[in-house]
């Protein structure tokens, strides 16, 4: 009573591994059996040329969303918190965000503050 039985094979079953055996007898093709015609699967595959995205900012996104982000945009460009800066430096930053919050024209102007190109005399004089 307490043994396995194999379950009973289905009539659909039945009828399924008949037309297998007798295909396999038969040596038909598999796209006969699967009814898809694999020979159009096998066609040449014509590479696409590429094109590499050209844009300064994927999102499209020139400006800050707000001051906050604005000013989290000048911290991560000078590479320090702005608490830790000069009053002067500080009071330049809030008055350049609360005039724009283009990112190109705030980029350039905390860089020309605070990374002054160096002239060729200080070049070299430290390359000695």
């Amino acid at each position: 009573m307490h043994r396995y039985r194999k379950p009973r094979v289905s009539a659909s079953q039945k009828r399924a591994d008949r037309i297998g055996d007798l295909a396999s007898k038969l040596s038909v093709p598999r796209a006969a059996q699967s009814g898809v015609d694999y020979s159009l699967a096998r066609a040449a595959v014509v590479p696409l040329r590429g094109q590499p995205f050209v844009d300064p900012d994927p999102y499209g996104q020139f400006t800050y969303g707000g001051r906050l982000d604005a000013l989290r945009g000048v911290s991560d460009l000078l590479h320090r918190p702005l608490a830790r800066l000069a009053e002067g430096d500080l009071a330049f930053i809030n008055a350049l965000v609360e005039r724009t919050l283009d990112k190109a024209a705030i980029e350039h102007a905390v860089l020309e503050r605070f990374m002054p190109k160096r002239s060729a005399a200080d070049k070299e004089n430290t390359s000695c």
